[in-house]
């Protein structure tokens, strides 16, 4: 997206940007969705402004009343909150939205932040990790056991035979546009993982495609475990409605989180580190398991 890369290189291109398309849409979602990233571009650089002039009470209230848009690289917002919270108190409450904006929507440039603003706290790498696990912990519930067919064997699978793996439940079908956009991103990050560590167990909503799976998915090399299913199985059981629908589930057995179609290569890395996020914690449980 245009406009996020201004945002990250050329401010105020990407404030004129927003100015033209509020312009444009005078009207509808797209002038709603461009009023927002022009209001939030404001408060960016009047936050800085005021920064620059060491006004760090003034920054932090401006940052403060600023909405960070939906999907959204929020790096830049969190290191003007950093830089403006001069005191223990103001960084301890950055810390705890920042860590929350990071489990929810990891990024490398989040988790470098992350980790230098623990450290100005006196907070190890380990205590950080630490304190991710645990948030990751408390948005956790159990995942509904399941048991369906495999295509091609016909062999049952149920989601318990993946205890220790981080797996994906992805809802779609073969003639399923977004589908098939993602799918390549999916097959990329499960490469990046390793099929060891992480699986995606590919649920097929429209019996009446049965035929196409494996060809689509031979076709493609993908490594996804391709299941029978039904959109009654997915709005029921997962509470699926659009497809593709996706719930990332750790080792434990617990979703996670709940993922919309991936976009792009910021969107795989994102996907890949909240993978790892959750690869981490279950290392670290293990370990003290075995101490």
């Amino acid at each position: 997206m245009l406009f996020e890369a201004y945002h990250k290189s050329a401010p105020h291109k990407a404030l004129a940007l927003a100015e033209g398309m509020v312009k444009a849409f005078p009207a509808g979602s797209q002038n709603k969705s461009w009023q927002a990233l022009l209001d939030y571009q404001k408060n960016m650089i009047r936050a800085q402004v005021l920064l620059d002039k060491k006004d760090f009470a003034m920054a932090s209230g401006m940052l403060d009343s600023t909405i960070l848009p939906a999907r959204f690289d929020a790096t830049n917002f969190f290191k003007l909150k950093v830089e403006a919270a001069q005191d223990a108190p103001a960084q301890q409450k950055v810390y705890g939205d920042l860590l929350k904006q990071t489990v929810k929507e990891p990024s490398d440039d989040l988790l470098t932040t992350l980790f230098a603003l623990g450290a100005k706290l006196k907070k190890d790498n380990a205590q950080v990790k630490a304190d991710i696990h645990q948030l990751l912990d408390a948005q956790a519930k159990p995942a509904k056991e399941f048991s369906l067919k495999r295509y091609g064997d016909e062999k049952t699978i149920s989601l318990a035979d993946y205890r220790g793996k981080v797996v994906l439940l992805n809802f779609w079908y073969p003639f399923c546009g977004p589908c098939r956009g993602e799918n390549p991103s999916l097959q990329k990050v499960l490469k990046h993982v390793g099929l060891d560590k992480f699986a995606i167990l590919a649920v097929n909503v429209y019996p009446a495609e049965d035929r196409f799976v494996i060809p689509y998915m031979k076709g493609n090399a993908f490594d996804f475990v391709p299941l029978h299913g039904n959109e009654e199985f997915a709005e029921k059981e997962w509470g699926a409605r659009g497809y593709p629908t996706n719930f990332l589930i750790d080792p434990q057995g617990r979703t996670i989180y709940r993922l919309g179609p991936m976009r792009g290569e910021a969107e795989e890395r994102r996907f890949e580190l909240q993978i790892r996020l959750l690869l981490d914690r279950n290392e670290r449980q293990q370990s003290r398991k075995s101490e």
